[in-house]
């Protein structure tokens, strides 16, 4: 289950993400930085050279889902209105689809010559986001459930509905633009 993310930051820092089993996750923090440097060293590619951590924290990855979007002249958009688990990525994307429906509905508040930031108007993106946004969540915890876990019924289920979503064709096509947000 473990995953690894090397970001750069400026010069030769850089921040290290390492997604893992919560008792995993403890035994780390338990670590000093030397010991940490060699679990880098490790699990992540030579190719990096000497990696020397500095510091080092933790952060449980924790569904939230806001009950509004939307009051009276405050919109709550991306991870501030839902966080989602990163198994796929598509926190950023969801972020994305939020900005550009609060963009379409304030310009259509604008053109009607509407108060934009009316609870009203800011509504109409609530009830355009919300949903879809429910939907991306409870989808990336299904499959969050269904690979991390290695009973076998679950694994039969999961090696049946990869072989159905391999045979879906259009359906398949459907769902990977709607995971794009295309």
């Amino acid at each position: 289950m473990a995953r690894m993310r090397f970001l750069p930051l400026f010069d030769n820092w850089a921040s290290l993400v390492w997604y893992d089993k919560p008792a995993r996750i403890r035994q780390l923090q338990g670590l000093s930085m030397e010991q940490l440097q060699r679990e880098i060293r490790l699990h992540f590619p030579g190719r990096l050279g000497n990696v020397t951590p500095v510091a080092a924290g933790a952060f449980p990855l924790t569904r939230r889902h806001a009950l509004q979007y939307a009051r009276e002249g405050l919109a709550l958009v991306g991870d501030a209105a839902h966080t989602i688990h990163p198994l796929a990525g598509q926190g950023v994307n969801l972020g994305y689809r939020d900005v550009d429906a609060l963009l379409d509905v304030l310009g259509s508040a604008r053109g009607h010559a509407e108060n934009w930031a009316s609870h009203q108007v800011l509504k109409r993106y609530q009830t355009r986001r919300m949903a879809d946004n429910f939907i991306m969540q409870s989808g990336m915890d299904l499959f969050y459930a269904g690979f991390s876990n290695d009973l076998a019924p679950v694994r039969i289920l999961r090696n049946i509905g990869l072989m159905a979503a391999e045979r879906a064709g259009g359906l398949k096509r459907q769902a990977l633009k709607y995971a794009l947000g295309l």
